[in-house]
């Protein structure tokens, strides 16, 4: 074996870590659709042919380091990702506090695909990564005048908001509509490469009460009852509405759902589907910065992952129903798939596209939705794609109406989220933290 060969050559150690984007070995995949311990059975393997101490990596929570050295499985654990998005993790761990550690979902949002379009790593969990002035969500100062603050929605953006002015200080009241956190971002759980955003928001659950946050849910935020309260600043975090493209026949039929429908649950959608997403009907948020960088590696011509909820949503959905043994074709009225997502997320996610035969159709115009599919026109054919469901995710506007009303009857009123400026939930999550910082 190679590990003996090192050993025999005077190898200190062996550490047991890949991540290959161009292989198409599954445990290669850097995202969170790999399974969590990827290499443990293979550091477990080698240990037992070795003297030398065996060390491991990738995918690897809280819960799993110390029943991984306990079982003999390998001499270190090696932490990277999670310690960008809690800088105090060890000492949490080693404490006894892991119920409090700030939990990295493995998304490679902020980090791997930041880091290829030439930016500061930075985190989708944890803003504050990369800033000069970064401090740990822990150690937030306190501001020396406390304010009565309202939070209107309980998606990333919302709790993210209701945690930091919590932290800072303030007496922080959270409503949500519905009967959990987590909004719609909440839902891509359901998805086999999704699972981990379940993490995020059962963080949010245990510390927010903690922080002394009070949480109101299937609670709906309105104009009056907020004024009612007479709070000092609120935060208004209610999402967005998605588009119905209004000229295109057929897209009110009854065979027509949305990806929030099947993800919840409320519908059960039929065996052969088809999903139209990134479409002339959105904003294009994927390609919102255009220049050209300097060594640019990737040729994204971006310095950011503009991919937006709607566009997330259409693949989390593709491969939600997939793992269910239906047939999924995506439909695009651009040259791609998701075009913004970062370089990482979207190389690993095509190559997974592949594995389940979630097939795309990528430059096709949309001529109308009928009871026997969805009629397309592309390179001068038009031809009907046979579907039992069409699911409709093209596009989001913004929900500011809260916001507009309030703004002249409560002193301090911030849009955040995609009330603000429509994202993901990187970009909510951020948008949440920079106004919940400075208040």
């Amino acid at each position: 074996m190679i590990s003996v060969a090192l050993e025999k050559a005077g190898a200190d150690c062996i550490n047991i870590s890949a991540g290959l984007r161009e292989s198409d070995h599954p445990l290669h995949d850097q995202t969170m659709a790999s399974p969590r311990g990827s290499w443990v059975y293979m550091a477990e393997g080698i240990k037992k042919t070795v003297n030398i101490p065996v060390m491991v990596a990738k995918r690897i929570d809280e819960d799993m380091v110390e029943k991984i050295v306990a079982g003999g499985q390998a001499d270190f654990v090696c932490i990277g990702r999670p310690y960008i998005t809690d800088p105090d993790y060890g000492n949490k761990l080693l404490e006894g506090r892991a119920g409090e550690i700030l939990p990295c979902i493995w998304c490679a949002q902020g980090c791997f695909d930041i880091l290829w379009m030439l930016s500061p790593t930075t985190c989708l969990v944890n803003p504050a990564a990369s800033r000069m002035d970064e401090v740990p969500i822990d150690d937030l100062g306190k501001t020396s005048k406390k304010k009565k603050v309202l939070v209107a929605g309980g998606g990333p953006a919302g709790c993210e908001a209701a945690l930091v002015a919590a932290k800072r200080g303030h007496d922080v009241t959270l409503y949500e509509k519905g009967n959990r956190l987590g909004g719609a971002y909440r839902l891509a759980a359901a998805s086999p490469s999704k699972m981990e955003v379940e993490r995020l928001f059962s963080y949010y659950e245990r510390t927010l009460p903690r922080a002394g946050v009070k949480i109101f849910l299937e609670t709906e935020a309105t104009a009056e009852s907020m004024k009612k309260e007479k709070p000092d600043a609120a935060f208004i975090a209610v999402g967005t509405r998605p588009v119905i493209p209004k000229k295109i026949q057929g897209a009110k039929g009854p065979n027509v759902v949305s990806a929030e429908d099947v993800m919840s649950g409320r519908v059960q959608a039929g065996n052969r589907i088809v999903i139209w997403t990134c479409s002339h009907h959105c904003s294009f948020s994927c390609k919102a910065t255009i220049a050209p960088i300097d060594g640019d590696l990737t040729n994204m011509h971006s310095t950011c992952s503009y991919a937006c909820r709607a566009g997330y949503a259409a693949v989390d959905t593709a491969e939600y129903l997939a793992s269910q043994g239906k047939l999924v074709n995506i439909v695009t009225e651009r040259n791609a798939v998701v075009p913004g997502m970062g370089f990482t997320s979207r190389g690993y996610l095509l190559k997974r596209f592949f594995r389940a035969n979630i097939r795309v159709c990528s430059n096709a115009k949309v001529k109308e939705i009928n009871d026997r599919g969805i009629l397309l026109e592309k390179a001068g054919i038009t031809f009907l794609l046979d579907a039992d469901t069409i699911i409709i995710s093209v596009g989001e506007t913004l929900d500011n109406d809260l916001a507009e009303t309030l703004k002249d009857q409560i002193r301090e009123v911030y849009a955040i989220g995609d009330c603000h400026r429509i994202g993901n939930a990187m970009t909510a999550i951020q948008s949440a933290y920079n106004e919940a910082v400075r208040i």
